[in-house]
């Protein structure tokens, strides 16, 4: 399931779905060969217009090529894809490099922290989970992230899961039992004195003030 921060008329962008499999020809590790595939590593990147303008013209040629394609046949457009992510992949080394010139190893590991709670926050909701994905113990781990922020490790799982939950309520017709499982709460009453807590609002209330 692909969850979202941004519903909105205004994002404006390009979404792929592809199998490794679809580059059988590429011999190089494909994790390793282009890092923003890495869940440790990926991230959000910030393009500009011109940016946006330099790589539109690449994710039209792949849809082109796919287009085109007869039969299950992708050759031109597994191709192209390539050759975009290569593009892609300079781009996001010169930006951490630039980035990286600028942050502290203790900034880096909360970028990382982040990075990880927008990819597992369903599965794990505890600093001690996250810790062991980083290789560091719990308080340092906490002590990180209360020094350059000055929030609580948990206040960011929370907030992520608190996004993702006000995002279901508000612009799905699930109902709140089943937006609860679909969050990982053993059942509706938990996930209700989560929402609660957090809002000062049960889940219908809010569902209710944002239609109204």
């Amino acid at each position: 399931m692909l969850y979202s921060f941004y519903r909105d008329e205004t994002a404006n962008g390009y979404l792929l779905y592809f199998k490794k499999e679809c580059f059988s020809f590429f011999k190089p590790d494909f994790e390793k060969e282009f890092p923003f595939f890495n869940m440790l590593h990926t991230n959000f990147f910030k393009l500009n217009n011109s940016r946006f303008k330099e790589f539109a013209p690449g994710f039209e040629k792949v849809f082109s090529a796919y287009g085109k394609a007869t039969g299950s046949q992708h050759i031109v457009a597994s191709i192209r894809l390539l050759a975009l992510l290569y593009q892609l992949k300079d781009f996001t080394n010169a930006f951490k490099q630039w980035e990286e010139g600028f942050t502290t190893p203790q900034q880096i590991l909360i970028q990382k922290f982040v990075q990880l709670v927008n990819n597992f926050y369903i599965e794990k909701r505890t600093i001690e989970d996250y810790a062991e994905m980083l290789n560091v113990t719990p308080n340092h781990l906490s002590q990180s992230v209360k020094s350059v922020s000055g929030k609580n490790a948990l206040s960011y799982i929370n907030e992520r899961l608190l996004t993702e939950a006000k995002s279901l309520i508000r612009f799905t017709d699930f109902d709140i039992a089943e937006i609860a499982y679909q969050l990982n709460f053993s059942d509706p009453a938990n996930f209700g004195k989560f929402f609660k807590k957090h809002t000062d609002q049960p889940p219908l209330e809010f569902r209710k003030s944002k239609k109204s």
